[in-house]
C-alpha cells in the first residue's frame, strides 16, 4: 500500500461525509470556551464592589470608606462648639457671682445715715448801723422764728413759744427762747444734740452785730413728774437751760466752734436732776 493511503484515511475522519459532529464540536468548542470566558469576565465586572472576591484581597469598598473618612469633621465642629460652650460657662458664672455676693451683703450692710436737716431759709438782715434799736428787736424776733421753723423728731413744733425779745435791765437786748428738743434713747445723746443746737443759735444771734447782751435757751423734753409718792407720769418738762451773755460771746472763736466745749463757756442755768444722774451713770458705762 502506498504511503498516501493512511494520510487520506486520517483526513477522512474529519470530513463532513464521514463524521459531521466531531468536526463541528472541534470548531465550536473553542468558540464556546471563549464565550464562557467573556461571560465570566462580564459577570465579574458587573458584581457589586461591596462583595469581596475569593482571591483574599481587600474589599472593593475600601476606597469608598477611605473617601468617606473625613466625615468626622462635624464631630470636631460639635466638639469645638461644646468646648466654646464650656468656655462661656465660667464667664457667665464670673458675671453673676458679684451680684450674688452683693445681694448677700445687703442684709448685713450698715444702714445709711439719715440726711442732715437742711438749713432753714433766713431773711437777710440789714447792718446794725442802718436800723434802729427797736427795729433790731423786731428783726431778731423774726430771725429766731425762721431759725426754729419745723418740728422735732416727735412732730412737736420746734419752737414751743414765741421768742421773748425785750430790753435787758443790764442794758441792750435780752432774748429768751423755749424749744422742744429731740428725744433719743439715752440722755447723753439728748444733751449732745441740744449742745449743738444751742451753740449754733448763739452764733447766729451774736454774729448779727446787733445790740444783744444776753440770750437764754430752754429745752423742753419728756420727763417723769411725780404727783404723789406713789403716782408719777411722763410729761414735757424744762430739762435743760443755758445762757450766754454778750461779754462771753465776744471771746468765742466761732470759726473753731467744733473744738470748743460750750458747757465751759455758757452758764448752765438749769439741768434736770434725773438728767444729772443719768448723764453720770451713762458716762461711767461709756455711753
Amino acid at each position: 500500500m502506498s504511503s498516501i493511503e493512511p494520510r487520506s484515511r486520517w483526513r477522512g475522519l474529519w470530513s463532513v461525509g464521514n463524521v459531521c459532529v466531531p468536526r463541528a464540536f472541534g470548531i465550536a468548542g473553542p468558540v464556546v470556551v471563549v464565550a464562557v470566558l467573556l461571560l465570566a469576565g462580564c459577570s465579574s465586572e458587573s458584581e457589586s464592589p461591596d462583595v469581596p472576591s475569593d482571591t483574599g484581597l481587600a474589599p472593593a469598598s475600601s476606597p469608598t470608606v477611605a473617601a468617606e473618612a473625613p466625615t468626622p469633621e462635624p464631630t470636631a465642629t460639635v466638639a469645638a462648639g461644646a468646648a466654646a460652650t464650656a468656655t462661656e460657662a465660667p464667664a457667665a458664672t464670673a458675671t453673676t457671682a458679684p451680684v450674688a455676693t452683693e445681694a448677700a451683703a445687703r442684709p448685713t450692710a450698715r444702714p445709711v445715715p439719715a440726711e442732715a436737716t437742711p438749713m432753714p431759709k433766713l431773711s437777710p438782715l440789714p447792718p446794725a448801723s442802718e436800723v434802729t434799736y427797736d427795729r433790731q428787736k423786731e428783726l431778731l424776733r423774726a430771725l429766731v422764728q425762721e431759725w426754729f421753723v419745723g418740728e422735732n423728731n416727735l412732730d412737736r413744733p420746734r419752737l414751743k413759744l414765741l421768742p421773748d425779745v425785750r430790753d435787758n435791765r443790764r442794758g441792750g437786748i435780752l432774748i429768751h427762747i423755749e424749744i422742744n428738743g429731740d428725744e433719743y434713747d439715752t440722755t447723753t445723746k439728748k444733751k449732745a444734740e441740744l449742745d449743738i443746737l444751742m451753740r449754733d443759735t448763739y452764733e447766729l444771734i451774736y454774729t448779727t452785730g446787733y445790740e444783744v447782751t444776753e440770750v437764754a435757751i430752754t429745752a423742753v423734753m419728756n420727763g417723769v413728774v411725780h404727783h404723789t409718792a406713789n403716782a408719777a407720769s411722763v410729761k414735757p418738762i424744762q430739762a435743760f437751760r443755758s445762757r450766754l451773755r454778750g461779754d462771753a460771746a465776744a471771746t468765742v472763736d466761732w470759726a473753731n466752734k467744733d473744738s470748743l466745749d460750750f458747757n465751759e463757756i455758757w452758764d448752765n442755768v438749769l439741768l434736770n436732776t434725773a438728767w444729772k444722774r443719768e448723764l453720770a451713770e451713762e458716762g461711767e458705762a461709756g455711753q
